[in-house]
């Protein structure tokens, strides 16, 4: 009776001494649209691993994210989402994070202003502008549709030219291109000042470039 006594202590004081969760949470756990919570953990002794299901858009958690004994980490996700902290001998906590309309995939078009400060440079767009995750969704980039009626080139991760329709010639773009990030756009060409009567005093010198609207067209993710 004593001997069995002595085992059912000794297996409960070696339980105890596993690793095991503490903590492990998101705030906020619940979200309208595309957003970020923050995931929040604590384990009794050692490091964990991070996965997810589905992959949040930043960062994918793929492969698993090895994390150290206690921590937090900000996450970005479009869908509902379940988090999974797992212990390398064993044992893990979940925790769920519920986002209530899909992943959006919408077109904007962006509008760049520019100035033709002679009539022998090209136009100057200067600045950028920026498809946002909110609008675009985290899909690739599928397509980029512009209005210019004179050569331009688009600087998004890498440069894209643009063909007689206003499209890219090649596509799809590869390697693939997310679709929210910064767009600015640049030309070569002078003959859109020369026409547009750039350096001549009678018109004041410099004049305003033609605008340029530059429609992103992302892939939708289900």
């Amino acid at each position: 009776m004593r001997k069995t006594f002595y085992f059912v202590l000794l297996a409960v004081v070696c339980l105890a001494c596993e690793p095991h969760v503490k903590y492990f949470n998101a705030n906020p756990a619940a979200l309208q649209t595309i957003g970020t919570t923050k995931l929040s953990w604590r384990i009794s002794a050692g490091s964990g691993e991070l996965s997810a299901n589905p992959t949040p858009i930043i960062p994918t958690l793929t492969p698993p994210q090895k994390v150290n004994q206690e921590g937090t980490m900000d996450v970005t996700i479009c869908k509902t989402t379940t988090f999974k902290l797992a212990l390398p001998y064993g044992g893990a906590s979940t925790v769920t994070v519920n986002v209530a309309q899909p992943c959006p995939c919408n077109q904007p078009t962006l509008i760049f202003t520019g100035t033709c400060a002679t009539k022998d440079t090209p136009p100057a767009y200067p600045g950028s502008q920026i498809a946002t995750l909110q609008v675009v969704g985290p899909g690739t980039l599928k397509d980029l549709f512009i209005d210019a009626k004179f050569p331009v080139l688009v600087h998004h991760v890498v440069d894209i030219g643009f063909d007689a329709t206003g499209h890219p010639p090649n596509l799809p773009f590869n390697p693939p291109l997310p679709a929210a990030g910064t767009y600015s756009i640049f030309s070569t060409s002078s003959q859109i000042c020369k026409d547009s009567g750039a350096g001549d005093p009678s018109m004041g010198g410099a004049v305003p470039a033609p605008d340029v609207h530059l429609t992103v067209i992302p892939n939708c993710v289900p």
